[in-house]
């Protein structure tokens, strides 16, 4: 495929968004969506993940019946019924008890296909990438993003501050201006609430994250799967550390590069939203183009435009997810050479 018009490389966006040696007031943030984790392996797309997950026989029809492997997708169309059923007074207990187990085996089959960290191999790049960001946003649950900052040795010196002093989460942490900020704004594995309501972090001991999250684990596990943008709004509300990251994401006024982030308004205006609440920045939005026509790189790129509405169209930048160091291909092993 040759160049196509209006899809440039990383580089050439990078330089437009902050020049060779940006000032740290002058990097752009970043947002990163589950595009990042496929990128390493397509075992965290929806449809391994489906085929993973435990699910009952009513689930599993469910998922049928919307003819879809989208965990989203499925509990934005019971969220729906679920609210339809409660304004005409009609009992909402076999819609709440699908919802409910639906949103259990997601985080469940997020752990199950997750690779081992002896098998994630970071691009040797992304400690250099990462700390040239002022605040690292994420919606994933999985750990990728917090094992390549452990790779890259990016927590030495607070160049990268994930807001946790110890385990605990401490919203009055104190950093300079040249630390990037990591939040996870739908929460992640190896983030839970402790009995006091405090959010708190795993850490490697004498089990791996992953070890640790054996049932009692999972269950424990902090993180936002509502099928519906406000029902996870309210639940982001609820919890001290996911309203301050997107506290964060709202007052954020600089550049923003969107990584693997499909910023679906049914499932995700509340992160449109904050986004839109500064439209007089540049934002640069990867696309994966690998099998895809011109056309349907344009399609996806008017996509865009339409979600950013209010952004003037020179505002949006799009760029070859493969260019940047997030999309290098070749970060796994094998998933057939991991032993179980």
């Amino acid at each position: 495929m040759g160049q196509i018009e209006g899809l440039l490389s990383w580089d050439a966006v990078k330089e437009l968004l902050t020049g060779n040696e940006p000032a740290p007031h002058e990097r752009p943030s970043l947002l990163v969506g589950n595009g990042a984790s496929i990128a390493v392996s397509d075992r965290f797309g929806y449809s391994t993940l489906r085929n993973e997950a435990t699910l009952t026989d009513l689930a599993a029809q469910l998922f049928e019946t919307v003819g879809t492997s989208d965990f989203e997708l499925v509990l934005h169309r019971l969220g729906t019924g679920l609210m339809i059923n409660r304004v005409c007074g009609l009992d909402t207990q076999v819609i709440n008890e699908a919802y409910e187990q639906i949103k259990a085996a997601l985080i469940a089959a997020v752990r199950e296909v997750h690779l081992p960290r002896n098998n994630y191999h970071p691009n040797g790049d992304l400690g250099d990438e990462f700390k040239s960001y002022c605040a690292i946003y994420s919606t994933n649950y999985d750990l990728l993003l917090y094992w390549a900052m452990l790779n890259a040795e990016c927590h030495v010196d607070n160049a990268v501050v994930d807001l946790f002093k110890g385990r605990r989460f401490d919203r009055d942490q104190e950093y300079n201006n040249d630390s990037t900020r990591l939040m996870y704004l739908h929460g992640a594995l190896h983030l839970f609430i402790d009995s006091q309501s405090v959010c708190r972090k795993r850490r490697n001991l004498d089990l791996s994250i992953l070890d640790q999250l054996n049932e009692d684990g999972i269950a424990r596990v902090h993180f936002v799967s509502e099928g519906t943008w406000q029902a996870k709004w309210a639940k982001i509300l609820s919890s001290d550390y996911l309203r301050y990251c997107h506290e964060q994401l709202r007052r954020d006024s600089g550049n923003i590069v969107v990584f693997g982030h499909s910023l679906n308004p049914e499932t995700d205006q509340h992160i449109l939203n904050a986004l839109l609440r500064h439209p007089n920045r540049f934002f640069a939005v990867s696309l994966y183009i690998e099998g895809l026509n011109n056309q349907d790189i344009h399609d996806t790129m008017n996509q865009y435009r339409v979600k950013l509405r209010g952004v003037d169209a020179e505002r949006i930048l799009f760029f070859d997810s493969s260019t940047h160091p997030l999309g290098v291909p070749g970060q796994d092993n094998p998933f057939a050479c991991i032993a179980e």
